[in-house]
């Protein structure tokens, strides 16, 4: 079980991590110049496979709730 919890932690960290990284594109592609939409191409991809993957980690999290709720009783 702790090494299920482990893995979801880090699963939460890689998100945060990837919503940074998507943040600091956008801001970097507002301030470029040169309007470079690739850079705002890259952090809505982030964007949208952070939204997907915490969609994924909630709805897990649910199912584990449920199954130790299930456990238990």
């Amino acid at each position: 079980m702790m090494k299920f919890r482990a893995g979801r932690d880090g699963n939460w960290n890689y998100i945060d991590s990837l919503t940074a990284s998507a943040d600091q594109l956008a801001e970097k592609a507002e301030s470029s110049r040169s309007h470079d939409m690739s850079i705002l191409v890259k952090s809505n991809a982030m964007c949208k496979a952070c939204k997907e993957k915490t969609a994924e980690m909630t709805e897990l999290d649910k199912q584990l709730a449920d199954k130790l709720l299930e456990l238990k009783n």
